[in-house]
């Protein structure tokens, strides 16, 4: 690693970002220091945590910084804070491996612009994630209820950091534990133990494999990308199909927390019994209108060519080109063969797709159970063979909504429709989340959440 001197340091920056960056070495801001053979790395506390890389090649020094002036100055005063005490304690940094995939590949003497910011990028996602892991350490030996505040508003930090980096499952971790230290801080916290253990196991799970992929060793399969680190997918990564049937079983409009409106469209071919999604992803901070919501599909329509990506199921497909069909099908009818009827096979599907560790914490499905029960104060679904499944009821189904009676008596009074909605854990316990309601007369759509205007 070549050395450097505080004067080529102020020759990088204007004058009030050297003595800025000073002030901040000075107050002891810069923290989680390393190097490899050819970069810096640190978390700089300021506003926020921010994460920090610093590639000395040669006689060429570029930075990259999760702060916003980062964008407009080639070194901004984190990243010559990181250089200042790189040159006045160099003890400090200690020697790592965050080699990339990128980094080994390269054979010339520069790489393209595009290029050295993909690599320098990997490297802040590198140390974010060796920041994860220590931060999973200290959370184990610490306990649920010896966090100390710090250590909560260091999480939330870090997470803000992972998230800008496109770490999303494991920025979701983070967050998970955040809130629960949050919760467990609390005068009288509820037992949580359990849920402690399973987040931190998650957390080092996901940062273990983040850490593998980043060093080439294991990298992540085309199934967990997305998942993982938020990948965008080009039309040449998808698989192709022509001639599909397909109708929507729900439609939703989501916010996510990290700022992005979420129009879908929950699909089933009508064929195969196949789930599908069909997604409009929109950031909040964009302007927009009634008119830039994706729009549901009422209709049982022909996709003449689907682009289908790469992820769990339900995978999310691109429609390139569709039609209504002409002749409209008894939805009910053709859908009654691919729904799950039994306890045991919902169940099954869950677990299935709940044992690998980085899959989604959901799964939709489509449910034929023999009828509603209503027990011990809460609704059940009920098998031929007795079996009961906990109904989470979030939402009421469309039938149900214009029934001036008790929820529980307009279940029990309903013949039993196709239902559709989530598989997912509520509270450590695994039940059915309803989002939609298909009976004879056609699929009744559960929305919530934010509405276009009607048109």
């Amino acid at each position: 690693m070549r050395t450097m001197t505080l004067e080529e340091i102020r020759g990088l920056c204007d004058g009030a970002t050297f003595q800025n960056a000073r002030r901040i070495v000075a107050s002891g801001a810069v923290q989680e220091t390393s190097r490899t053979d050819t970069g810096l790395f640190a978390q700089v506390k300021g506003t926020r945590l921010y994460t920090v890389a610093v590639r000395l090649a040669g006689d060429k020094i570029t930075a990259r910084c999760t702060c916003p002036a980062a964008r407009f100055t080639p070194i901004c005063k984190h990243a010559a804070a990181v250089l200042i005490l790189w040159v006045e304690s160099p003890e400090r940094f200690v020697l790592g491996s965050i080699e990339t995939v990128e980094e080994r590949r390269e054979t010339g003497p520069s790489l393209p612009r595009a290029r050295r910011e993909k690599v320098e990028r990997s490297e802040l996602q590198a140390q974010s994630i060796l920041q994860a892991l220590k931060l999973a350490l200290l959370l184990a030996r610490e306990g649920m209820l010896n966090a100390p505040s710090e250590r909560i508003d260091q999480l939330r930090q870090v997470a803000e950091n992972l998230s800008a980096l496109k770490a999303r499952r494991l920025a979701q971790a983070v967050e998970q534990i955040t809130a629960l230290l949050r919760t467990a801080s609390d005068e009288n916290p509820p037992v949580l133990e359990q849920t402690y253990a399973e987040l931190l196991t998650g957390l080092w799970l996901t940062a273990r494999a983040l850490q593998e992929h980043y060093s080439g060793r294991r990298p992540l399969p085309d199934v967990q990308r997305e998942e993982m680190l938020g990948h965008t997918w080009r039309d040449r990564d998808l698989e192709i199909r022509e001639g599909v049937r397909l109708t929507e079983l729900a439609y939703e409009n989501r916010i996510t927390p990290t700022g992005f409106r979420l129009d879908i469209s929950h699909l089933i071919d009508l064929d195969h019994g196949t789930l599908y999604r069909e997604m409009k992803i929109v950031p909040l901070n964009v302007p927009s209108s009634p008119a830039d919501y994706k729009p549901p599909r009422p209709r049982p329509f022909l996709a003449h060519r689907i682009g289908i990506y790469p992820g769990y199921a339900p995978r999310r497909i691109k429609i390139f080109s569709d039609q209504l069909l002409p002749d409209l099908p008894d939805v009910r009818a053709v859908l009654e063969p691919y729904a799950l009827r039994s306890v045991h096979a919902l169940r099954a599907a869950a677990w299935e797709h709940m044992s690998d560790p980085f899959a989604p914490p959901s799964l939709t499905a489509l449910v034929a159970p023999a009828k509603w029960v209503w027990w011990r104060g809460r609704a059940w679904l009920a098998d031929k063979a007795g079996e009961l499944f906990p109904l989470w009821i979030r939402t009421i189904p469309e039938h149900l909504q214009k029934e001036e009676r008790p929820l529980e008596h307009g279940l029990l009074a309903k013949d039993m429709p196709l239902l559709f909605g989530y598989l997912q854990i509520d509270d450590g316990e695994l039940g059915f989340l309803p989002i939609s309601a298909i009976a004879e007369d056609g699929v009744g759509l559960l929305r919530w959440g934010i509405y276009p205007a009607a048109p």
